[in-house]
């Protein structure tokens, strides 16, 4: 973990005073995810964000250190338009994807599996007109280095990559059940950031989902996957 941050420090000073706030420590941490953490006392607040942010443009870290303290202080879920259009741009993909994955665990980078092409099954999907080109814009897909039989697929929308299980990545397993759980994670990157979000699942998203011709076909077959510790997950 680094020292302090002056600039993380200056951005959240500029609005600690609506607080109450007298002593502020804030620094950068080598975070996987594009994550906050905090701890409060009385009139002071200690405050660790991922170093993905470490570069951001004054008026993006401003709006984050508004939309950081609004959250903590009011439990308000709201970050400014300088700041969202930072991290969701291309060029921040660009530059902090290949930190993302070498902090990832068992990725391979590719989409080239032993036997399967990831790259095959999202096409056979835009055949269907189930996702669009604009889904897969700037997007990486790639195997798991091992077959996860407990997590068979996952997805960062902000760093644009869907990460599937090279259980997957074998002649008996049915086409479709690939392609299901490839649908499945590209559905995340078309939701796109959604920082205050923890219901992924919604009403909305699941109907997306059983547009899938063999949806019902996939769920029944993923309860004869081997499990681990409590069952599969997508």
């Amino acid at each position: 973990m680094s020292g302090p941050d002056p600039r993380l420090g200056a951005a959240l000073a500029a609005e600690a005073g609506q607080y109450g706030l007298q002593t502020i420590e804030a620094s950068f941490i080598a975070a996987k995810e594009l994550s906050l953490r905090w701890s409060t006392s009385r009139c002071s607040l200690r405050l660790w964000a991922s170093d993905y942010l470490a570069d951001a443009p004054v008026a993006a870290l401003d709006e984050f250190a508004a939309g950081a303290l609004g959250l903590i202080y009011h439990k308000q879920k709201a970050y400014g338009r300088n700041y969202l259009d930072y991290v969701t741009s291309d060029n921040f993909v660009i530059a902090k994807r290949p930190i993302y994955l070498q902090r990832s665990r068992n990725l391979t980078r590719s989409d080239r599996g032993r036997r399967r092409c990831l790259f095959d099954a999202a096409q056979r999907l835009l055949d269907l007109d189930l996702i669009g080109p604009n889904d897969l814009d700037n997007a990486l897909l790639t195997w798991t280095e091992g077959a996860n039989f407990r997590r068979l697929g996952y997805c960062s929308p902000v760093m644009k990559v869907v990460a599937i299980s090279s259980v997957f990545d074998r002649d008996d397993v049915p086409e479709y059940l690939l392609d299901y759980v490839v649908y499945h994670e590209c559905l995340h990157l078309r939701q796109g950031y959604r920082p205050f979000v923890r219901r992924f699942h919604d009403t909305e998203f699941r109907r997306q989902e059983r547009l899938y011709p063999h949806w019902q076909e996939a769920e029944h077959a993923f309860l004869h996957l081997p499990r681990n510790n409590g069952g599969v997950r997508i």
